[in-house]
């Protein structure tokens, strides 16, 4: 069975065939084989548990992926983002995110298609007053959540 790993705009970065293949068996040969999946689209793949040591994954399309118990240290996220620890959640609002610890020490909070040093997000928590404007809706109030379970989670581990 031959997996193709697409970017976001449709060209493909890699490609592996083998019986009884996966997803996360594709992305873990792609990461061994050092294939740049800058751009991937990941959406909705389940790599729960998967080898991400070092991947590059800037601009990686990773709405809905399981990264439950996935090595990330050392992946790449872009914009000089390099992770020695993170965890990333789904469900606890509308979009995904995550809380990055990197390699220098930085502290990073991903909410959906942003990606900012939690300093960042504490100046201008309500960037995106279109979509999550501050009016206490339900909306509104789990994203505040899903930041301040990710502040928390920094906070244990740094």
């Amino acid at each position: 069975m031959e997996i193709e790993i697409k970017s976001i705009i449709g060209g493909i970065l890699f490609e592996y065939q083998k019986e009884n293949n996966t997803i996360l068996k594709t992305v873990e040969k792609a990461i061994k084989n050092r294939a740049d999946l800058h751009g991937a689209n990941l959406h909705g793949a389940n790599l729960g548990r998967a080898n991400l040591y070092r991947a590059n994954l800037y601009g990686a399309n990773l709405h809905g992926a399981d990264l439950h118990g996935a090595n990330l240290h050392g992946a790449n996220l872009g914009d000089n983002i390099t992770i020695e620890k993170a965890i990333f959640l789904i469900g606890i609002y509308y979009y995904n995110c995550a809380a990055i610890i990197t390699q220098d020490n930085k502290h990073y909070i991903k909410l959906g298609c942003y990606t900012r040093e939690v300093k960042d997000w504490e100046n201008d928590f309500w960037n995106n007053n279109s979509e999550f404007p501050n009016n206490n809706s339900i909306k509104s109030n789990l994203r505040k959540l899903a930041f301040e379970t990710c502040k928390k989670w920094i906070e244990i581990n740094k």
